[in-house]
């Protein structure tokens, strides 16, 4: 039986920091799924937000239809939740794709979890690690009024309704919790714990962190039921250091598997950057990472192996976040012709 990586269920309230977790965990070697599964992403982005969603498109769909079911919507959710057998059968085919690649880590984030989170959970895997990312209420609220109109009462019975079920899920399932109003000193140090925990090449969040976002807000305002379940939230976020994961790390066989799967799209990478990089020092270049990663095997230096992989994953992050490669693929779209797409 090959070895299995961690599973990631990445989720939260609407506006509240989800696509910047999943992001920055993204980064880190957690696969989310190929662009074209991503319902948005910094090269495909919306206009709600210019970094992208980082949400799988099928899971996404999945979920609306199991909210629908019992007539209810992310922004309705509904009293009870059903699942049909057909779509527990699609919900596990796609956890299954996405557990198949190579990668330090697998997962998917979507806030809509949180409602559909008791019908799902026989499909999800069952050693599954949860990590949750919440934001002050007056923050979403200001948030979700700008992009979607809501007035106050809603965007907070909105909160209320997703937080509670944010906190039992994190209780339940014994994971972690970000507060997105944390300076970002902080931030990155809890998630730079956490990823140690998965044994994940932690790459930061100085490019995936907007301090704009981040306000000071007050809670005089919020009314009891509100400030009540925020004070719950942050005491959770508190705790994370008690969660002791205990995870194996990854074997050199898996570790390897991993190196190859970036090396190969680096290839991919230099092929598609023929009409700006010189294309035999490209894959001369690759050439060279090959060796190295032989020569760790050989040695069987699991650390130094780790460490290189991270850098590979640095190298294809800087390559799909340069303009270059954005601007390449655009023309490249405009002129039909065929883009090999970041995995």
């Amino acid at each position: 039986m090959s070895e299995l990586s961690p599973f990631l269920i990445i989720s939260g309230m609407h506006r509240s920091g989800t696509s910047f977790l999943a992001r920055a965990l993204n980064l880190s070697g957690v696969y989310l799924g190929t662009p074209a599964q991503l319902t948005h992403t910094d090269i495909n982005p919306h206009p709600t937000n210019a970094f992208g969603h980082w949400e799988h498109q099928r899971l996404q769909s999945l979920a609306d239809q199991t909210l629908a079911l019992t007539d209810g919507s992310w922004d309705q959710p509904p009293l009870s939740i059903t699942v049909t057998p057909e779509i527990a059968a699609a919900v596990a085919e796609e956890i299954a794709r996405l557990r198949a690649p190579a990668a330090f880590a697998s997962g998917f984030k979507d806030p809509r979890t949180l409602l559909v989170w008791e019908a799902w959970r026989p499909y999800l895997p069952e050693e599954s690690v949860v990590i949750g990312i919440f934001r002050h209420p007056e923050g979403v609220e200001r948030s979700l009024a700008k992009r979607d109109g809501f007035e106050r009462e809603k965007a907070v019975a909105l909160w209320l309704a997703h937080n509670r079920k944010l906190l039992s899920l994190v209780e339940q399932a014994n994971g972690f919790l970000l507060d997105f109003d944390w300076p970002a000193d902080r931030l990155s140090d809890e998630l730079s714990w956490i990823c140690r925990q998965l044994h994940l090449p932690y790459t930061g969040i100085a490019r995936w962190y907007k301090p704009a976002l981040i306000k000071a807000y007050r809670d005089d305002a919020l009314s009891q039921d509100v400030a009540a379940l925020h004070a719950d939230l942050k005491a959770r976020s508190q705790r994370n250091r008690e969660v002791q994961l205990k995870l194996p790390p990854p074997s050199a066989g898996r570790l390897s598997d991993i190196s190859h799967q970036l090396l190969l799209q680096m290839e991919e990478q230099a092929l598609f950057f023929r009409n700006v990089h010189d294309q035999d020092k490209a894959q001369e270049l690759i050439q060279q990472q090959q060796a190295y990663i032989n020569y760790l095997e050989d040695k069987n230096n699991i650390e130094a192996l780790h460490q290189h992989i991270a850098n590979l994953q640095e190298s294809l992050t800087a390559i799909r976040n340069s303009r270059t490669w954005k601007l390449l693929r655009s023309i490249d779209r405009l002129l039909g012709r065929s883009q090999p797409e970041p995995r």
